[in-house]
């Protein structure tokens, strides 16, 4: 069975993305803010990491750059949704660890 961390700061997002995958056959685990994500990160050890938000509990490049550093520590594939009018930066493509990038709207069905 495939495991997929959730990095949401959208409580209800988050709900309905591990709903739906929990249905597909994924076993989920879900944090809501970026100073927390290292501890499930390790102990779940996930296929899958999924983030998205960009507010004061969680920012999404600062999740990818905070990835990157720690990328011996995990071997899952990451998938970045930035908010739909933020740019990126070819410098910040560098700084972060990422295998997937998507951009908001984004329905849970395209996610999974």
């Amino acid at each position: 069975m495939d495991r997929a961390l959730l990095i949401i700061d959208d409580i209800q997002f988050t709900r309905q993305l591990e709903m739906t995958l929990r249905k597909v056959g994924f076993e989920v685990e879900s944090v809501n803010n970026e100073f927390s994500f290292q501890e499930p990160l390790l102990s779940f050890n996930p296929d899958y990491i999924i983030v998205r938000g960009n507010s004061s509990r969680l920012s999404v490049l600062n999740v990818g750059k905070k990835l990157k550093e720690s990328a011996t520590h995990n071997n899952g594939k990451v998938m970045l949704i930035f908010p739909e009018d933020y740019m990126l930066s070819g410098d910040d493509l560098f700084k972060i660890r990422s295998d997937i990038i998507l951009n908001e709207p984004i329905s849970t069905l395209r996610v999974v």
